[in-house]
């Protein structure tokens, strides 16, 4: 096929988010307001149906899939991938960000600034972020499907969007990324386009409320 479309989906709102304190590998589960926010994606993604839906394995991603999936008739089962987990902050997770900034002000202004050159204690360097992330596309790109959706996490999403579009590490940080928002990546003969970014419409709405995804 000439076209194939890739919908990108951030999790929902945890505790943790709500702390700014950094989740990484923890498996955090979506609060009360993060059910709100899959509920209100499931009615903007009603009519948009993926053919394949990958998901990553944290619990918190998991479940934005799950109830977005309810409402479809017919679609895809839910496909594990371990690429989709969120970057691990290593001795960060469970810090805030005031947190690290008092106790590793030197290494959060390098991370910050370009998490290519610099990595949290015991974290994941960026750069196996970046392969990870190009495993995702490489899989989106050589499946028979032409809608693919990804639900997964803040810097997963930044770091696919970065490999895709050839963006410097030091980019990564610079994009708003709000919880259960949609970024759209269509490919025409497997070159990408950015058709949106940060689309989170949905959650200005009261839940029922039909939003179709022009996409």
């Amino acid at each position: 096929m000439d076209e194939k479309k890739l919908l990108l989906l951030r999790h929902g709102q945890t505790d943790w988010n709500v702390a700014f304190k950094y989740q990484g590998s923890m498996d955090i589960p979506l609060n009360e307001t993060g059910e709100l926010q899959a509920e209100k994606t499931a009615d903007r993604l009603n009519e948009w149906v993926p053919d394949v839906c990958l998901v990553s394995p944290l619990l918190r991603a998991f479940r934005t899939a799950e109830i977005v999936s309810e409402r479809w008739q017919g679609g895809p089962e839910l496909s594990v991938m371990d690429d989709l987990r969120e970057i691990s902050f290593g001795a960060w997770e469970g810090m805030s960000v005031g947190e690290v900034m008092d106790a590793y002000s030197d290494d959060y202004e390098g991370w910050r600034n370009d998490p290519g050159s610099w990595t949290p204690p015991g974290g994941e360097p960026f750069e196996k972020v970046r392969e990870r992330a190009k495993r995702v596309v490489s899989r989106v790109l050589s499946c028979d499907a032409e809608r693919v959706m990804a639900v997964t996490h803040g810097g997963l999403i930044r770091a696919i969007v970065a490999s895709l579009f050839s963006l410097p590490d030091s980019s990564v940080w610079r994009f708003r990324l709000d919880n259960c928002a949609m970024v759209g990546v269509s490919f025409w003969r497997g070159s990408p386009s950015l058709m949106f970014f940060n689309d989170s419409l949905h959650q200005v709405v009261e839940v029922g409320t039909k939003l179709p995804l022009s996409f």
